[in-house]
């Protein structure tokens, strides 16, 4: 009886709203709030719906905590989220022993396998990969690929999947580099993949033949088709106009939905015309794309 009295104009929500991830959780707040017109002014279309709001701070134990009062508390029918797939691990394991349909935007692949009571509203990393392969490999007919990925654990792990995907689908990828997240200059990671950055051999010619090679630049080789970038588009917006400077033009960039910001053009503008990306769309959506 206990279980049943929920309050069925309840969502919970937990995020992060303060945190390492704090952004990314006000994000996603301000959906939520748009998509159940919680500033409508019109009395007649007011939205019924409440949002309890709980700050997860990113942390598990307090998550845990959180999910626990918006269910015997405040008697939520449904909590959105956890955002962190740390944290989620254990929420959705709580939520499943309160009996609370729990939706979870974790991109954990197994996160529904913790009990009927959990469910998943994300694009999981296997998503991404399978449908940015498809595109690029199977319809445009791209074979050949560099990868330049953050140096951590979300950037290693797409560089890791990318990398067998392209290779059993047929593929080569021909240059691999890592960068600093937190960097603005990528022209050593650039130049160490198109060969600019350690001498090359030069050929036995005339001595005024060499010393005019000398003073010449070495044209960058590219040998791949596309860039995949697993990185935020703050980065991205960076390496993109990098790329064209170094001359790496005429290459399809590649990235994650970490790209799907407005903001991204504002950055890279023309560099990134043409860029592929995965992203959680509705194909019959009245708004304007």
């Amino acid at each position: 009886n206990e279980r049943l009295a929920v309050c069925p104009n309840i969502i919970g929500c937990l995020l992060p709203l303060s945190g390492p991830f704090a952004r990314y959780g006000q994000e996603v707040l301000n959906g939520l709030e748009l998509g159940f017109d919680i500033f409508q002014e019109n009395n007649e279309s007011l939205s019924s719906m409440e949002l309890v709001i709980r700050d997860s701070a990113g942390d598990p134990e307090k998550a845990i905590e959180a999910i626990t009062e918006l269910a015997e508390k405040e008697s939520a029918l449904v909590t959105i989220g956890p955002l962190i797939s740390k944290v989620a691990k254990g929420v959705v394991e709580k939520a499943q022993e309160l009996g609370m349909p729990i939706i979870t935007l974790s991109q954990s692949e197994a996160i529904t396998k913790k009990g009927e009571m959990v469910f998943q509203n994300c694009l999981s990393p296997e998503d991404q990969l399978r449908s940015l392969v498809n595109k690029v490999m199977g319809e445009m007919g791209l074979m050949r690929f560099a990868i330049l990925y953050p140096a951590n654990s979300y950037g290693k792990y797409f560089m890791d999947k990318l990398w067998d995907k392209v290779e059993s689908n047929g593929g080569m990828i021909n240059a691999v580099e890592s960068y600093d997240p937190k960097s603005t200059d990528f022209t050593t990671e650039i130049k160490k993949m198109v060969g600019l950055f350690y001498p090359r051999p030069k050929p036995d010619i005339e001595e005024e033949e060499q010393l005019e090679q000398k003073m010449e630049e070495p044209e960058p080789i590219v040998d791949f088709d596309a860039v995949f970038i697993p990185g935020s588009y703050e980065s991205v917006g960076l390496i993109a106009s990098q790329l064209a400077y170094h001359d790496v033009i005429g290459v399809t960039l590649l990235g994650t939905n970490l790209w799907n910001s407005p903001k991204l053009i504002d950055i890279a503008g023309r560099y990134v015309h043409g860029a592929i990306f995965p992203s959680g769309f509705f194909r019959g959506s009245g708004y304007a794309g």
